[in-house]
């Protein structure tokens, strides 16, 4: 089992961008939470995708229970329609 940490440590190594797990209330969950499942994925989606697609491919059944929020380098939610190229560039321009 994984820690919070661990997990969007991971989806961003794999994916190329920063996530932020929330409770389905919105709340932030801590980082130390643990008993998570590991991010199973070792290829990132592809760059055609949209980040709405990503999280319902790859988040949602994985974290029931949870949110989560793709983040720009600056710390924002990207909105769901958003292509993954664009999120994955964002951070190479950062």
């Amino acid at each position: 089992m994984s820690s919070v940490k661990s997990v969007e440590r991971t989806i961003s190594r794999v994916e190329g961008f920063k996530v932020r797990l929330r409770h389905l209330d919105g709340r932030d969950v801590r980082s130390d939470r643990s008993k998570l499942p590991p991010y199973p994925y070792r290829r990132a989606m592809k760059s055609s995708a949209n980040v709405r697609k990503w999280k319902d491919d790859r988040f949602a059944a994985r974290y029931p229970g949870f949110v989560v929020d793709v983040v720009a380098p600056g710390g924002e939610a990207v909105h769901g329609g958003t292509l993954l190229a664009t999120v994955r560039d964002r951070y190479l321009e950062a």
